[in-house]
């Protein structure tokens, strides 16, 4: 007997990691799959590349980066399986780079801490999520694409979050336009339902964002888009437009840079299109515009939103604005202002470090400034090849040692030492704690925010700074939890670590509030251990000649005065052009 019917499907309520939200926040990613290291920084499928690893290894996966740099892949089309981990996080060095990007995130997939840039060359994207499935991007950085940016089209229950999407290359000769078309687009993005919240856009012409609708069979529209707590800056002719069934546009800021040209945060776009029956909706609360002079704006029709009506369409019968939220968010919103500081702090790649450009966006975003100039638009800010902001940045090529991971589960062998495991077992699925994520996810949320390794007894210093970047107005800091492993205290901005004689790992809360009431707070973890040269490579100095020695604070910004009790990265290059990298600790 076969009835027809409904197919129903059910996920487990865990969260993807702590601190996914939105509909994306349940996506199951590689968890209790097969690990896979990236060895190599080919743009082929060979074994060991990123591209064999996303393509040619079948099942859950977690993929991991035992090597840093650059990793060119020539504009190729990539759809990512489902069921996949890709985590940035755990490159060494600088972190990892794709170039060439045209990587779309699948179904049941988790992204953490990639760059993904696309570059002048080809029309494509630089990353996008189209037709994916429960899917989740955090703290991922996006950049210099030639078609959108990002492309979120057909996408159902998907979260991207705390993101940067940056300098979307403008006249770059798009296959479908005319020579001199400006096509320097963020994001195009339908669905049901997607969240998209606590991002930064920056130095982007248009599309930011794009509601590209979403239909079903018959025509009628079913998009449904949550949109809330992004900071946009900078954009010239569109901010966010197009049309959707449904959309929440929530506490966006929007900063107007030297070229800014539309007021306008949100448009409603009505083309005649579609199912007759098909509405249109928004709610729209709590939005604020940052106008050239420093004063504010808030929501109201004709000045922040309006509706734009074409292509023979008349002015719907029904409400256009409604004055509830059409659906939940699943997610911690702040107000507007609140979310400004927050996503400056927060938004893009950060671990192991920030790159230049990322650094230098946040700047200009704070300051309401600009560096470079669309070499044939000129327009400030808005590039037009990734030339125009000094091309490519270095990203030194660093590999782990083989002794890093005996078992080759992930999680290296201090980690596992650190926490009771065994390294010479792969065991990287399993559970001991019963919270729902394995031992390879405590590691990679470990290694997802800021942290030291110290020896037992050492001292070190650390500034917070560079972690709370949005916070201007005197903020003030502080730092929670206990520890019997290490003792942290804070003056000002710098916190003070005195590690004990056992080796673990000590969990506090950095926190930050402003003279405004606004707070933050974010993850920073010390691990105690007796190996001075834990996470990086065991070199002696004895065994290479110096070539080349420079020093870099946590944030990657390159220094050149070293201050007492502070924690640095030491990169050497040898004759041969070899890197060898360390934290180091300024006596």
């Amino acid at each position: 007997y076969v009835a027809k019917g409904k197919m129903w499907h059910f996920k487990p309520r865990q969260l993807a990691f702590p601190g996914a939200e939105g509909y994306g926040r349940y996506a199951q990613g590689g968890r209790g799959g097969q690990v896979y290291h990236v060895t190599n920084l080919s743009g082929e499928r060979i074994p060991g590349s990123f591209l064999y690893g996303l393509l040619d290894v079948k099942g859950p996966k977690t993929i991991v980066f035992d090597v840093s740099g650059v990793i060119d892949l020539g504009f190729q089309a990539v759809f990512t399986q489902p069921y996949t981990t890709i985590a940035g996080q755990t490159a060494p060095g600088k972190g990892i780079c794709i170039k060439g990007s045209n990587i779309n995130i699948g179904s049941d997939n988790i992204c953490r801490h990639m760059r993904f840039k696309h570059g002048y060359g080809d029309t494509g994207n630089a990353m996008g999520m189209s037709g994916s499935n429960h899917a989740i991007v955090d703290h991922t950085t996006a950049a210099w694409g030639t078609d959108e940016t990002v492309s979120g089209r057909g996408a159902k229950n998907v979260s991207f979050q705390y993101s940067l999407i940056a300098e979307a290359l403008g006249i770059a000769d798009h296959k479908n336009y005319e020579t001199g078309h400006n096509h320097g687009y963020a994001a195009t993005i339908d669905g049901k339902i997607g969240s998209w919240h606590h991002n930064l856009l920056v130095h982007c012409n248009g599309r930011n964002w794009s509601m590209g609708g979403g239909m079903d069979g018959e025509n009628r529209a079913i998009g449904q888009m949550d949109i809330f707590n992004n900071v946009v800056y900078n954009w010239n002719g569109r901010t966010t437009d197009g049309n959707c069934h449904e959309v929440n546009f929530v506490g966006n800021y929007y900063k107007m840079g030297p070229d800014t040209k539309r007021t306008q945060l949100f448009i409603q776009q009505y083309e005649n299109v579609g199912h007759p029956q098909s509405t249109w909706r928004a709610y729209i609360s709590g939005n604020v515009r940052e106008n050239k002079n420093g004063s504010l704006s808030q929501d109201r029709k004709g000045d922040t939103y309006d509706v734009q009506l074409s292509n023979g369409a008349a002015m719907p019968s029904y409400a256009t604005v409604v004055n509830k939220p059409f659906f939940p968010s699943y997610a911690k919103i702040h107000s507007a202002q609140d979310a400004y500081k927050i996503v400056l702090s927060e938004a893009g790649a950060s671990m192991p470090m920030r790159d230049n450009q990322h650094l230098r966006v946040i700047d200009e975003t704070l300051h309401r400034s600009y560096t470079y100039v669309g070499s044939r638009s000129g327009i400030k800010g808005e590039i037009d090849h990734e030339n125009d902001a000094g091309g490519w940045e270095a990203y030194p090529e660093e590999h782990r040692s083989k002794d890093f991971d005996t078992d080759q589960d992930a999680m290296p062998d201090w980690w596992e030492n650190l926490c009771g495991s065994d390294a010479n077992k792969a065991n990287h699925n399993d559970d001991p704690d019963g919270d729902g994520w394995t031992l390879l996810e405590d590691y990679l949320e470990f290694m997802a925010h800021p942290y030291l390794v110290l020896e037992p007894g050492a001292q070190a210093d650390l500034d917070v700074l560079p972690y709370f970047k949005g916070f201007t107005k005197s903020p003030q800091y502080s730092i929670e939890g206990e520890s019997t492993l290490v003792n942290a205290a804070i003056s000002g901005s710098t916190i003070h670590l005195q590690a004990g004689n056992d080796g673990g790992i000590a969990i506090f809360t950095m926190k930050v509030q402003d003279s405004e009431g606004t707070t933050h707070e974010k993850r920073f973890s010390v691990a105690v251990t007796g190996n001075p040269n834990a996470i990086h490579k065991v070199w002696s100095e004895d065994d290479i000649q110096v070539v080349k020695r420079e020093f870099f604070a946590l944030d990657g910004r390159q220094v050149y005065e070293l201050q007492s009790g502070q924690v640095y990265i030491m990169r050497l290059t040898d004759t041969e052009g070899n890197i060898h990298s360390v934290k180091i600790l300024k006596n």
